[in-house]
């Protein structure tokens, strides 16, 4: 069972994170455990991260992910999720992308507040480090979420992604994929009324237009 929630956590997880998903257990009965796994070659402890241990082979970690149920990935995701929002959720942005991953996992099971609330925060925070295509990506996976709930959110990630768009330029998507991006959050915004958001995109569109020759 520790394997199989390590190997979802990741390459590498803690022993504090797992026992937070195992219920009735402590981090140290974890660290016991994974002392086993270790001396059988499956795992190797961090040598300065204390009840940190990482999969010896990523095939290892692939295999035991791959042998999970459905249902019990959506679980153990939502608790992973879970585990990581309260610990990190509001002060540490570097960890939003994780936890956005675990809950775009465990969206059948959770539903969609959640999910598209680190979603939009992912991809917000990304644009610190420039990663315009992650937030490009990751905006779309949650425009669908948002599009089949009817979600309040779907402004603010068509948004997300019209910025990312514009900033990243025409490469690896085409002038008229961008604009259709504007465009498309300009029309949410005028439906909703939102006019200040609708401006703002509105200025996007008018510096794509100039590199389309509009």
């Amino acid at each position: 069972e520790i394997l199989q929630v390590g190997s979802l956590v990741g390459r590498t997880f803690n022993a504090s994170l797992i026992s937070e998903v195992i219920s009735g257990t402590t981090a140290a009965d974890i660290a016991e455990l994974c002392e086993s796994l270790t001396e059988r070659g499956l795992l190797s402890e961090s040598p300065d991260r204390p009840f940190t241990y990482t999969f010896a082979h990523s095939l290892i970690q692939e295999t035991v992910a791959s042998e999970i149920s459905t249902s019990r990935r959506m679980r153990t995701h939502a608790a992973i999720a879970s585990y990581l929002d309260q610990r990190y959720g509001t002060d540490a942005p570097d960890r939003f992308p994780q936890i956005a991953n675990h809950y775009l996992e465990s969206e059948p099971l959770l539903g969609p507040d959640k999910v598209l609330e680190f979603v939009a925060k992912a991809a917000e925070h990304a644009f610190s480090i420039q990663a315009y295509k992650y937030i490009v990506e990751l905006s779309e996976r949650g425009i669908e979420i948002a599009k089949e709930s009817s979600h309040n959110l779907l402004g603010d990630l068509l948004a997300l992604r019209a910025r990312a768009g514009n900033t990243m330029g025409p490469w690896p998507y085409s002038n008229q994929i961008r604009w259709d991006w504007q465009a498309e959050a300009f029309e949410h915004f005028i439906t909703t009324k939102e006019d200040a958001k609708a401006v703002g995109v509105a200025l996007l569109a008018g510096s794509i237009g100039g590199a389309r020759g509009t």
